[in-house]
């Protein structure tokens, strides 16, 4: 039997077996992966027809799409994400976002499947390594395009 892909499987490609601390780090999590597995992505798209986020427009905080945002929302209604409140890390709550058991028995069935899932999988927790300044840093050096509007640029820079 061939294995379905749905567009909410996308943020388990982000996710897997991690947790991320931050909608920041998920947005530029997921824009990394589009950007730097573009042909893995396309092959995806191409044999299971859902491709992976190109919306991808510069904002307050670099790269957002949209299509991300509402996928994870629809995957915690959904009960494969689960996404906790952290207000002990700073004055803003964060958000901390991870699978579900029914998002992690999804996502096994996906890495088993289909090959590229496991490139994913490292490469998110390869990202997770650089500090937050890093991580935006980097993307902004890299895709200066997506640091027209960002209100932390100039912090970026002096911390990074």
């Amino acid at each position: 039997m061939a294995l379905d892909i749905k567009e909410l499987d996308r943020p388990l490609y982000i996710i897997n077996d991690t947790t991320i601390r931050g909608t920041t780090r998920l947005q530029k999590y997921g824009f990394l992966l589009a950007k730097q597995y573009a042909p893995e992505m396309s092959n995806l798209a191409k044999e299971y027809g859902t491709k992976f986020y190109d919306d991808w427009k510069p904002r307050q905080f670099g790269p957002y799409s949209k299509n991300l945002d509402d996928d994870i929302k629809k995957c915690i209604s959904e009960g494969l994400v689960q996404r906790t409140v952290d207000s002990t890390v700073s004055k803003n709550n964060v958000y901390i976002y991870n699978l579900t058991i029914h998002g992690r028995i999804r996502w096994r069935k996906l890495f088993l499947r289909v090959r590229e899932i496991s490139h994913f999988a490292v490469k998110v927790r390869s990202m997770q390594d650089y500090g937050y300044y890093t991580l935006i840093d980097n993307i902004y050096t890299a895709y200066p395009e997506f640091a027209v509007n960002s209100k932390i640029k100039d912090q970026i820079n002096r911390n990074a």
